[in-house]
């Protein structure tokens, strides 16, 4: 073992110390070596071809936090034991050169702070042993690729601050089920968050502001029952922040701002007992700012920019709520109740419409059946199987059975006049009822539907149990 670290030696190294060829070929002759470290040092200098003839048993190669320049030398393929190589925070430069494929054996891999560029190349998925790799800072560009998905034992991942662009991939960190860290930030990445990443049980640190995201925060999200940080600031979503985010009892860290989010501010926010820091700055939220929780600390809540809010704890200054009569409250929730029953009536007369169509024997009755539960799933959610949402990993059936009572509401078609204004929910008990009415009815919509899109036609609900379930949800409606 050579270590040079200069924090552990008495004396100051000299400005201009320079890694020579001469240098190298000096540790040749150390057969035996098995941890070259060098790091943190002023070493200047560029790496020669002659590093491949370093000691075949060498595991530990750490030359980072030095200025170290020229390229990588495809001679680093040669060193196949190695199961840590550091060369972060140099002034390194060009391409990862395709041999770093060879080094199957690499747990360990930081290339962070450099001016490497070009593509990240397919080989990097030849390490499959790898837990750590640190791509950040440095000028990469191009997609992030799936080969990826090979380094099954990830545990960090950093290529953040680099030209990176594309979708995130699916099928590839959401086959790390050990993935802790996933930092993505400040690139050009476009789509949507992949749905996958739900997968991940272990998931503590997200990072991935200041792209160009867009779409719905994806419900899988709300398995992620480890995350602590949760930063997506700075991207272009639409629709309302999911009140699936309040089910992440272990969030510390949650940053929204700048994202385009609208709607109202889910009251199940106020659950989240360990958040220190809740940023919604800069978005177009509206209605009452929820009281309880990390609401009630001025210190750790940021809703600036967000014009049409109101209420909230005083210390907020934000204008207080407008009182309506309460003729006028009446009235509201009486237009509320005749919208949202022509609404379900709509897709009562629609289901027995098709239902009566299907029992006429012009079509079979199991593709019928899944015929029909796709429909039904359609005017629930206002999306089609065809929409770009979903793909091999995600149909309209797996993504409506994954919502759970509390999910139906985020899956439901935004143009369904649903009212889910939690602050008018406590103060209004008929309000209340037709809501949880609403709810329950939705439930069952949803469960009928998946029943009859099951894959394998032994396996969907019948006409007959659907027609009795279908009349139950009317005489729910109709009371």
């Amino acid at each position: 073992m050579l270590n040079l670290l200069h924090k552990e030696r008495s004396w100051s190294p000299p400005k201009s110390l320079v890694l020579t060829s001469s240098s190298l070929s000096s540790l040749v002759n150390c057969t035996q070596l098995q941890i070259l470290a060098i790091h943190e040092n002023y070493l200047g200098g560029v790496l020669t071809e002659l590093i491949g003839n370093l000691s075949s048993n060498l595991v530990q190669l750490a030359i980072g936090f030095n200025q170290i320049s020229g390229r990588i030398p495809e001679g680093i393929g040669k060193l196949i034991n190695l199961d840590g190589l550091g060369m972060e925070r140099n002034f390194l430069e060009g391409t990862i050169p395709f041999s770093i494929g060879k080094l199957k054996n690499l747990v360990k891999l930081t290339l962070g702070e450099n001016k490497l560029f070009g593509n990240i190349p397919l080989v990097i998925g030849n390490l499959t042993m790898l837990s750590e790799l640190d791509l950040s800072l440095n000028k990469f560009e191009g997609f992030v690729p799936f080969t990826l998905g090979n380094c099954t034992k990830m545990e960090i991942f950093s290529a953040h601050d680099n030209n990176l662009s594309g979708n995130i991939p699916i099928q590839t960190f959401g086959h790390q089920q050990g993935l802790i860290a996933l930092s993505l930030y400040s690139n050009s990445f476009t789509g949507s968050i992949p749905s996958d990443l739900g997968n991940l049980n272990h998931l503590s640190f997200l990072y991935l502001q200041e792209n160009k995201l867009s779409g719905d925060i994806p419900m899988g999200l709300g398995a992620c029952s480890a995350l602590t940080d949760l930063v997506l600031k700075r991207n272009s979503f639409h629709g309302s922040i999911p009140s699936f985010l309040g089910s992440l009892l272990s969030l510390e860290f949650l940053d929204l701002s700048n994202s385009n989010f609208s709607s109202i501010i889910p009251h199940e926010l106020v659950n989240l007992k360990f958040l220190s820091l809740l940023n919604l700055s800069f978005n177009h939220l509206s209605g009452e700012v929820p009281v309880g929780g990390v609401f009630n600390n001025v210190t750790a809540i940021s809703l600036v920019g967000n014009k049409d809010l109101c209420g909230g704890i005083p210390q907020l200054n934000i204008p207080a709520c407008p009182m309506l009569p309460l003729q006028k409250k009446h009235k509201r929730s009486l237009k509320k109740r005749v919208i949202l029953v022509i609404a379900f009536g709509g897709i009562l007369i629609s289901c027995v419409t098709f239902i009566k169509y299907g029992a006429s024997g012009l079509v079979s009755p199991e593709g019928d059946m899944y015929g029909y539960g796709i429909l039904l799933l359609e005017m629930i959610t206002g999306k089609k199987p065809t929409d770009s949402m979903f793909g091999e990993d995600l149909s309209l059936h797996k993504f409506c059975n994954m919502a759970t009572l509390d999910g139906i509401i985020e899956i439901v078609d935004s143009r369904l006049p649903i009212p889910i204004d939690h602050q008018e929910r406590r103060r209004v008990t008929q309000q209340q009822n037709l809501e949880d009415t609403i709810r329950e009815c939705l439930v069952s919509f949803a469960r009928i539907g998946v029943a009859c899109s099951q894959e394998f036609p032994n396996q969907r609900m019948t006409i007959k149990n659907v027609i009795t379930e279908l009349h139950a949800i009317k005489q729910k409606l109709s009371c």
